[in-house]
């Protein structure tokens, strides 16, 4: 009876704890998602300027994130992340709209995709 108690406590810890997991990870993605949203608006619409102090708040913004993300997403997933993010600057730095572009919808695919593979199930336990 005492190793049934053990067990359900641990089932109970663990379901709790990756929900609560699934719930933080969503909310930096969702929050890296909208700093994105704010550089595609900025390149479109307005000026490089603009689109510059945007990119600069949202590295700061990443960087303070980044460490978090090391301990809760695989390597390959931040990686590639940082290779976007590297790959943005560049072409925000030499005006070229297009790739800025796409290289922003990259990026917010790759936030976006962060909670989906993070979710809870039973695979993921086992």
């Amino acid at each position: 009876m005492r190793s049934f108690i053990a067990a359900l406590i641990t089932l109970i810890v663990v379901i709790v704890g990756s929900i609560f997991y699934t719930i933080y990870v969503d909310h930096i993605a969702n929050d890296l998602i909208k700093q994105i949203d704010k550089i595609s608006y900025s390149i479109d619409k307005k000026g490089w300027k603009e689109t510059e102090k945007e990119y600069k708040s949202f590295k700061k913004h990443y960087l303070i994130h980044e460490k978090t993300l090391y301990l809760l997403i695989t390597h390959e997933q931040i990686s590639t992340m940082n290779t976007l993010i590297d790959a943005l600057s560049s072409y925000v730095a030499s005006h070229d709209k297009k790739n800025s572009l796409a290289f922003s919808a990259m990026l917010k695919f790759q936030f976006i995709n962060i909670p989906q593979e993070e979710y809870l199930s039973l695979s993921n336990i086992l």
